[in-house]
């Protein structure tokens, strides 16, 4: 039977291969963190006394014959793979019989052995299912919605097996990472199942780094990284980019604009790297922080977020959040002419923001009689660029100020970052169209007009889809409330309440103290719907949900042959 790109099986296929590209990816961040962990465990074996050759060599062995097998694989040699197989054969037998691993930490068994698993899965799925299939816009859907869900479960499994958590627990962790939404279960209580979840202070370094990584992939989006790393991307996996929500045309292919996006995403990275450690955090420390902060995702390396951070480490991380809430291609273009980037629409309208919600909270609000100037300043900064790192106690904060960082939640960044919300430019796009409208009344009638904002254009069709975006969060979040009221009681303060709410949805991560390990299951399960349909922009999953309700089955067509006489 032959095949066809556009049958059923042939989507399914495709499905397949897609899932093996997150796994890979997922894979990679395992055997990163968990190569990490074998460093610090030979730093601490070799003050014991150990020889490098001895502490090294089996898991040196182990992953020489992981690579091996994937060349293997992918060329289809029976000769690499049996040598691939003795390699790895070789490193277990050392490992075991020696009696290393048992000197290695769980960290670095857990994630380079889950890690290898993991990608050996991810070969066999690119192997046996990887076909060439048309897919349309319903269908990318359904596949980026599964894998938004797939992925943090994947990364579930190290919290689970060294940890000891509930797999929700762990999901719902792994969900706020990807995601960029920041809300965390480790803050030190008893969750549902009468569990102790360890607060973030006391959490490992590997497993901190984890929380970081997968922060950094999710904020530029697990497709498009895999675009940029993969040898030439279909159009299929085109439209699972767009769908995604994080890739903009920077050069003419798709395949050289992922490779820009993720070569300006490093380079974003290593100058907030640099940042923190000036400003005085430890190497450690400083990348985790540069990790999250340009991600625009909130994860931090202390249960206290920013709030016992100097001064300095205060302004580069508002440097670091402005960098990530920054449109990507005002950026790729100020690499030749510098000053373009400051004359950003985007830019400038989040610092006048900024500005003004500074303003009003000293003037109207007069905050700075409770939080110092930097901490106001540093928390308006962080609900703008929905980054969600805290300075302050919010639970405790008057609820002037929960409602006007509620306001801010909503407006968002700029619409190509790592930002989550509706994004600041559908509002200037918006206000314009009613601008020019009021001034289109004594035009002649049939009078057309496009609305520019920056480099953008906007047809009122676009304008009003960007309506239609803002409408659907503001719905969704009516409609969070009512659900969170129904599952929390009287548990929670009612503005507590709206404010987590809106941080879930928006991929904030500011937290009043509702998110945590001894929520409600209900309310855990409703912040990871929320804050993947924000992490989607709510319109896709809106469609996809339309299209399955009234899906009807296609039926063939029976022509009847009119009759011999």
């Amino acid at each position: 039977m032959p095949y066809k790109k556009h049958s059923r099986f042939a989507k399914l296929m495709y499905i397949g291969s897609a899932l093996s590209m997150v796994i890979g990816i997922s894979s990679f961040i395992m055997i990163s963190v968990g190569v990490f962990s074998l460093s610090i465990d030979t730093a601490r074996l070799l003050r014991e006394g150990y020889s490098v050759f001895y502490v090294l060599m089996p898991v040196v062995l182990i992953l020489t014959g992981t690579v091996i097998i994937l060349i293997s694989l992918l060329r289809e040699s029976l000769t690499l793979l049996v040598c691939s197989v003795s390699f790895f054969m070789a490193g277990l037998l050392m490992g075991k019989m020696e009696k290393i691993f048992s000197l290695y930490s769980s960290e670095t068994v857990v994630f380079v052995f889950l890690g290898i698993g993991i990608l050996l899965i991810g070969v066999a799925f690119y192997k046996l299912l990887y076909r060439e299939a048309v897919i349309g816009v319903i269908d990318a859907l359904g596949i980026v919605a599964f894998l938004w869900f797939l992925v943090p479960l994947i990364h579930s499994l190290p919290l689970v097996l060294l940890l000891r958590i509930p797999l929700l627990d762990a999901f719902f962790e792994s969900v706020m990472g990807f995601t960029g939404t920041g809300l965390t279960v480790f803050t030190g209580a008893i969750d549902h199942k009468g569990i102790y979840i360890p607060s973030v202070d006391e959490l490992s370094m590997p497993i901190l780094l984890w929380r970081s990584i997968i922060q950094w992939v999710g904020g530029i989006g697990v497709v498009v990284m895999s675009m940029a790393i993969i040898a030439q991307p279909s159009i299929g996996l085109v439209i699972l980019a767009e769908v995604e929500g994080r890739l903009e045309k920077l050069e003419p292919t798709i395949k050289k604009t992922a490779i820009q996006m993720f070569k300006l995403y490093i380079i974003l990275t290593i100058i907030s790297f640099a940042l923190f450690y000036i400003a005085g955090l430890g190497p450690f420390e400083a990348l985790c922080q540069a990790f999250t902060g340009i991600s625009t995702a909130g994860f931090s390396t202390r249960s206290d977020s920013f709030a016992s951070m100097s001064l300095a480490v205060k302004i580069a991380g508002m440097i670091v959040m402005i960098l990530g809430a920054s449109n990507f291609h005002d950026m790729y273009i100020a690499r030749k002419r510098p000053w373009a980037f400051f004359r950003s629409v985007e830019l400038r309208a989040m610092l006048i923001t900024i500005t003004l919600a500074l303003l009003a909270s000293i003037g109207l609000f007069r905050l700075h009689e409770k939080y110092s100037l930097i901490d106001i300043l540093f928390q308006i900064t962080s609900a703008l660029t929905t980054t969600g790192w805290q300075s302050v106690d919010l639970s405790a904060s008057p609820i002037e100020f929960k409602v006007l960082l509620i306001i801010l939640i909503f407006v968002g960044g700029s619409i190509f970052s790592t930002a989550g919300s509706v994004k600041i430019l559908r509002y200037i796009a918006l206000f314009k169209y009613i601008r020019e409208e009021i001034n289109k009344m004594g035009k002649p009638r049939g009078y057309q007009t496009t609305y520019s904002v920056g480099r953008y254009s906007f047809s009122p069709d676009s304008v009003g889809r960007a309506a239609l975006v803002m409408f659907l969060y503001f719905f969704t979040y009516q409609v969070g409330l009512a659900i969170a009221f129904k599952m929390a009681g009287q548990t929670y303060r009612i503005d507590n309440l709206f404010f987590e709410v809106a941080s879930a949805l928006g991929n904030i991560g500011l937290s009043t103290g509702v998110a945590g390990a001894s929520s409600p299951v209900g309310l855990k399960l409703e912040f990871i719907v929320l804050s993947i349909m924000g992490r989607l922009e709510i319109f896709p999953l809106i469609i996809l949900i339309y299209k399955l309700l009234t899906f009807r089955p296609s039926r063939k067509r029976i022509i009847k042959q009119p009759a011999i006489s």
